[in-house]
């Protein structure tokens, strides 16, 4: 196994060191078919505030578009425990004011609200984003949903979500559904990302405490720089690795590596040592011959 991290750090370093010396610009391409969030029926997207107000990206439905659906097609309904998510949007009424004594007309801008819900939360409801059909590689599969196990880690995919990310304070993933994905390998290149993250409290790099402070420039570079190296290293490791992915890594690294002034391979090197140890985690390879019971005290710990 570490053979083919030694590999893989070395193959990723000189693809980089070597563009970057060129003046070599490597494009990093979103491997997924999603898009901001927008309304389900109308396919309009919401603009604004609404953005940082919505979670994820994908379709949003009201509760009046849904009703209308459910009335056609009982099946079709909200999934119990579901959230709903407040937007905005400005109304224009009309206002009478006095002024000198004579009435005046005047248009008025008044801020309203009401709820959406997100399609995933809907049942029998499917996107309208053109989706890819995939069978899942289990033994990727398999990592998955053990390195959750051991780390109470939160994951999940997230139909006609735009997003990828991992939140530090809830200790949750959240991605894109493998149906959005062009190419299966992208997908769990994309979801080790994730896991990556998710390994930094665990492992130490960060806590709670000090994640918001921690995302300064260079911090913030180097972190991004582990979690892609994690995703290669683990998609190496299971034999899911592609051209497409591989220069997709690489092409994420050199866009982090063009923040940090003066970066050398001395930064990458360490990122990469990091990333080791994350990898470590999420394929279990440190604990793999003790029992569950002694993994978890040792995680936790």
């Amino acid at each position: 196994m570490p053979n083919v991290y030694k590999i893989v750090t070395q193959k990723i370093i000189e693809r980089i060191e070597s563009a970057i010396k060129n003046g070599e610009k490597l494009t990093w391409l979103k491997g997924w078919n999603g898009y901001a969030p927008r309304n389900y029926i109308t396919q309009r997207p919401y603009r604004g505030i609404n953005l940082w107000l919505l979670p994820d990206g994908g379709e949003y439905i009201t509760w009046a578009q849904l009703c209308d659906i459910h009335k056609k097609n009982p099946e079709i309904k909200l999934k119990k425990g579901c959230k709903k998510h407040l937007i905005v949007y400005w109304n224009i009424v009309e206002k009478i004011e006095e002024v000198d004594g004579e009435e005046v007309k005047k248009m008025v801008p008044l801020l309203r609200y009401y709820y959406v819900y997100h399609i995933s939360d809907v049942e029998g409801l499917e996107s309208k984003i053109q989706k890819f059909e995939h069978n899942p590689i289990e033994e990727a599969e398999k990592v998955i949903r053990n390195y959750c196990i051991r780390t109470n880690l939160d994951f999940q995919e997230v139909e006609g979500s735009d997003k990828a990310y991992y939140s530090p304070r809830e200790h949750k993933v959240r991605v894109p559904s493998k149906n959005q994905f062009k190419h299966l390998e992208e997908y769990y290149s994309t979801v080790f990302h994730e896991l990556g993250h998710a390994s930094g409290k665990i492992l130490g790099r960060f806590t709670e405490d000090d994640v918001v402070s921690m995302f300064n420039r260079e911090s913030y570079s180097r972190e991004e720089l582990v979690a892609e190296f994690t995703a290669a290293m683990v998609c190496s490791s299971l034999g899911i690795e592609t051209k497409e992915t591989v220069e997709n890594n690489q092409a994420y690294l050199q866009g982090w590596l063009s923040a940090i002034k003066n970066a050398d391979s001395t930064f990458l090197v360490r990122a990469a040592a990091a990333a080791q140890k994350a990898s470590d985690l999420i394929l279990n390879v440190k604990y793999q011959d003790q029992k569950q019971e002694q993994y978890e005290e040792a995680t936790v710990a």
